[in-house]
């Protein structure tokens, strides 16, 4: 399929299912703040996530590539970089700055991650390249951005300037993997395998250093925040990467960038719901802004009004 087509009722469904999923990570993650460090947090999430996708892998009958298909030693430096810039720093970005900020603001700066797929996929692919609508949208979002991060002042010395920009990192880090995980579809590789590879990955990685940083084994942890981990490792990683690694093969990296979308909405409801989450005006202008930024970068809202007026 195209990259640049638009998607069919399968991937918007499951686009939809990634975006509750991912939605309900930010009030997980909430949760599990309450008694295990941010480290140790993404440790469990993919590592947890890296064990329920081997098990998808082994009862779906996916066979691992062999030698012949592809250096191995190429595959797993492929896998590291995807692991990092997919799981390990955004993961690690998102949790800090979420001891900085409510799960609700966190959840909107998060969907800023299509417009850095934009512009980079302008420069790193062939056939998604920028047009007039994604460079509007883009402009439109970082007013949305400079809304949300700037209305009370930039302050680097205060801990929520910073939750801000780390959050914003994450977005860029997500989006840099989205372009990774683009060429490796493209490989021929199953999504499935791909998903379980950068799981893998990160979990050797984000292991030994949650092991040294936090000594995890001296943690009190309730039975309330295990469920978190757990919840965020199968569902939030091992299910929601299954859908969404399938969703970059079928419909391109930009196009499953859109799952950030829908996420804002899902998780300011339970964000406010459940942990009593407050948002400014302003705030809830911005994540507006962002939003129609996204609307008019993928054309369906110039594409509907060019209907109607016909």
């Amino acid at each position: 399929m195209n990259a640049t087509s638009h998607m069919d009722g399968r991937s918007w469904l499951m686009l939809l299912a990634v975006s509750v999923i991912w939605a309900g990570s930010f009030l997980l993650t909430e949760i599990a703040l309450r008694d295990v460090p941010p480290l140790s947090i993404m440790t469990a999430r993919v590592a947890i996530g890296a064990l329920g996708l081997y098990l998808m892998l082994r009862l779906a009958g996916v066979r691992f590539p062999s030698v012949s298909d592809s250096s191995p030693f190429v595959l797993l430096g492929a896998f590291l970089v995807l692991g990092l810039t997919n799981n390990v720093v955004p993961f690690s970005l998102i949790i800090w700055g979420q001891t900085h900020l409510s799960a609700s603001l966190a959840s909107i700066l998060n969907a800023t991650m299509p417009l850095f797929t934009i512009f980079l996929a302008h420069f790193f692919t062939t056939d998604e390249k920028l047009t007039f609508n994604k460079l509007l949208g883009i402009l439109i979002g970082l007013a949305g951005v400079g809304l949300i991060v700037g209305h009370e002042g930039i302050d680097f010395t205060q801990g929520t300037t910073l939750g801000k920009f780390a959050v914003l990192g994450a977005a860029c880090s997500y989006a840099v993997a989205a372009l990774i995980a683009r060429r490796l579809a493209r490989l021929q590789f199953a999504p499935l395998f791909v998903a379980f590879g950068q799981s893998a990955a990160a979990a050797l990685i984000a292991l030994p250093l949650s092991l040294h940083v936090d000594t995890p084994w001296q943690l009190s942890v309730t039975p309330a925040s295990w469920a978190a981990l757990v919840a965020l490792g199968l569902v939030c990683s091992s299910i929601a990467y299954a859908l969404y690694f399938r969703l970059i093969d079928v419909a391109g990296a930009t196009n499953a960038s859109l799952v950030t979308l829908l996420i804002p909405p899902f998780a300011i409801v339970s964000g406010v719901a459940l942990l009593g989450d407050r948002l400014s005006l302003i705030q809830v202008g911005g994540m507006v802004l962002i939003l129609l930024a996204l609307l008019v970068t993928d054309g369906r809202l110039f594409s509907g009004a060019r209907r109607l007026g016909s």
